[in-house]
């Protein structure tokens, strides 16, 4: 297991192992931390002042613990094709997403705090995103689950405890996607009818 200093984390690929644990703020890189097919745990970090995402990562199995994402201009947290587990995170003010799934990742998460973001937590392309124990305030969308890539299947969101406030849309389940909380699924809209609220790749909010 390698622990990692500040100057040598912003781009992890095939590590069988690691452990990170700092305080990062405004990287100038286009992603904070971007981690590729890695294997490891990412507990008490903060990141703050993103060019674009905070901590990409790409087709990799961990966890993220205790954690702070401060002001991204993208995403906080982007995963795709990964299998992670989130808990004691808080996010605030992310341009984009404070959580975004997918290209087929699983996500269980509980615990976490996510203000002042465009979308609260998305799930794409095949990704099951389960959650418990979320609390998502002042966000222009607080839950969605679409397919944005053709080649990939339905989405899906699972959750319990969740609370959603000063929101435009508490959540958003697209044709072909499935939002459920507490064990009641939530009602599919035909985002190609409803332009105006499923262009998730313009709609911003100011933060």
């Amino acid at each position: 297991m390698r622990q990692w200093p500040i100057n040598q984390i912003q781009s992890l690929l095939n590590e069988k192992e690691i452990n990170i644990n700092i305080d990062y703020d405004k990287s100038n890189c286009e992603d904070s931390i971007n981690i590729r097919n890695s294997k490891g745990k990412i507990n008490k970090i903060e990141i703050k002042n993103s060019e674009a995402d905070a901590i990409d990562i790409d087709f990799s199995q961990g966890s993220i613990l205790n954690s702070k994402f401060l002001m991204s201009k993208n995403d906080a947290i982007d995963f795709s094709g990964s299998k992670v587990n989130l808990e004691g995170i808080y996010i605030n003010g992310s341009g984009d997403k404070g959580i975004s799934v997918g290209e087929g990742s699983i996500v269980n998460a509980k615990n976490i705090l996510i203000k002042n973001s465009n979308i609260g937590i998305a799930s794409k392309d095949e990704s099951n995103v389960y959650l418990d124990n979320i609390t998502i305030e002042n966000v222009f969308i607080g839950l969605a689950a679409y397919i944005k890539k053709v080649e990939y299947g339905s989405p899906k969101i699972t959750g319990s405890n969740i609370k959603v406030s000063n929101y435009k849309y508490d959540y958003i389940s697209d044709l072909n996607a499935q939002i459920q909380i507490n064990n009641t699924v939530i009602k599919n809209i035909n985002c190609k009818e409803k332009i105006e609220i499923c262009n998730f790749w313009w709609k911003k909010i100011k933060i």
